[in-house]
This record gives C-alpha cells, structure tokens and sequence, in this order.
C-alpha cells in the first residue's frame, strides 16, 4: 500500500517520492507534478522511463511529464 508521496524539485528537475510499506520508489524527471496530481486522483495507471534526449523532440516543447530515472528500494 502507498502510505505517502511527496514532490521536490532540484535545480530544473523533479524529484517524486513514493513510500510503500515494503519499499521507497524514486523517479526524476520534468513536470513531474502531473504525475503527483495524477496520484492524489487516484487516476495513474501506468508510469514508463524515458530518455532526456528525446525530451527536446516533444511537439508540446516538454508540457508532459518525462521520468528519466526511476529506483526502487526495498525496506
């Protein structure tokens, strides 16, 4: 079960923090704060890893979310 999540930001990335009972899941990336929004509304279904290289390509000039690291660690 999620038991909290929490929102950073350093320098111009995102940091998203979610703490499980069993473990931690760390992501950073940009505009990361859909995804937390997105997790309060309980409407997340899936979440993928990107590469920041292709962040640039974006036809919306980087509007939607890019996770471009994601860690998990076991308690």
């Amino acid at each position: 079960y999620l038991i909290t999540f929490r929102l950073e930001v350093q320098d111009n990335t995102q940091k998203l923090s979610l703490f499980f009972t069993t473990h931690w899941v760390y992501m950073t990336g940009y505009c990361l704060d859909m995804l937390y929004e997105a997790i309060q509304e309980h409407t997340l279904s899936v979440v993928k890893q990107g590469d920041e290289r292709y962040r640039q390509l974006d036809k919306k000039n980087g509007d939607d979310p890019l996770v471009t690291t994601i860690e998990i660690e076991w308690k």
